[in-house]
């Protein structure tokens, strides 16, 4: 009797290790597919597409919705389901609908050629900020689509309509040139404030411009320490998020080893002025340029340089000679 009671409590726990081990091993499987796919719902996917668009989410029905941003952005209605149809126009505005250059591409270019600058602006309104410029007036009273706009005023300013792009891949580190836009102030920051910024020197590579210069960036305050008393050293981080590339993908940023390098170098050109900057690196590599005690103030203008985070591929434009 005792042997049985054993071999069933064996049997038991066998059952259980096997039900554990099942749970651990085939749960991950199911939920991976939507976790791969970032499956969201139709209607955040819309208001997403309309932010793009307008700069915020519309009013009206679902199906009101959908037809107006199909008819702003191809001048006309689409066919299908309506889930289907919001996934065409979120597939058409991040540039994945085949070869040639994509409706963000083509605006950056013309932002870039007539202001030289790259805002992250509604679609809409860099449409008619371009117009007013090159025009006169905005042309949204002629029916067209904002498509054919912009496919209009690639006429009117690039030669022959044509850009000329390739895909090319952006290496790890990278350097970018940038300005910073905010103050930082280990005194006055906080975590959580955003931080703008401007790219200064066009990223060329493989003869093609890949992160143009005016390119505006936005980061985020991760962590701030004032001064104290016992040489405590003021102390601001940075996460610098990323900035788009001529095709609109985001090319993520950061400080790190070779541009802190580069960093170095720019602060005895520039002087003690630039030790604030050098503790937007990793501290580790970075302790020797605290300044102790003293809050450290990063102004707005000044410049240094960042890197690419991780490789990307984006699409290049050939300009000119470069």
């Amino acid at each position: 009797m005792v042997f049985l009671q054993r071999r069933l409590r064996a049997a038991i726990g066998l059952v259980t290790a096997l039900a554990v081990t099942l749970s651990i091993t085939l749960l991950p499987a199911f939920e991976a597919p939507a976790l791969a796919l970032g499956v969201v719902s139709p209607l955040a996917g819309l208001g997403a597409a309309e932010k793009t668009v307008y700069g915020q989410e519309q009013g009206g029905s679902l199906l009101q919705r959908v037809d107006r941003l199909e008819k702003d952005l191809f001048g006309r209605t689409q066919p299908g389901a309506l889930i289907a149809r919001i996934d065409n126009v979120q597939l058409f505005l991040s540039g994945n609908t085949g070869p040639g250059p994509s409706l963000a591409m083509k605006l950056n270019v013309l932002e870039w050629f007539v202001t030289q600058a790259i805002t992250r602006d509604p679609l809409a309104t860099r449409v008619k900020n371009i117009e007013l410029l090159l025009y006169g007036a905005p042309q949204d009273g002629q029916n067209a689509s904002l498509l054919d706009r912009v496919d209009r005023l690639v006429k009117l300013t690039w030669p022959g309509g044509n850009l000329d792009s390739a895909p090319v891949e952006v290496p790890q580190s990278t350097l970018v040139k940038i300005r910073l836009l905010t103050e930082l102030n280990s005194k006055t920051s906080k975590q959580g404030d955003s931080v703008q910024y401007r790219v200064i020197q066009d990223v060329v590579l493989d003869g093609r411009t890949v992160i143009p210069s005016g390119t505006t960036g936005r980061g985020t305050v991760v962590e701030v320490g004032t001064s104290g008393q016992f040489g405590k050293d003021g102390r601001v981080q940075v996460d610098f998020g990323d900035v788009p590339a001529l095709d609109g993908k985001p090319v993520p940023l950061k400080v790190d080893e070779k541009s802190t390098e580069m960093n170095r170098s720019l602060e005895l050109a520039a002087g003690a002025s630039m030790a604030g900057v050098l503790l937007l690196g990793p501290v580790g590599l970075l302790g020797a340029y605290f300044v102790k005690g003293k809050e450290i103030i990063i102004p707005v203008g000044t410049e240094f340089f960042v890197e690419v985070a991780k490789p990307a591929t984006v699409t290049g434009l050939k300009v000119g000679g470069k």
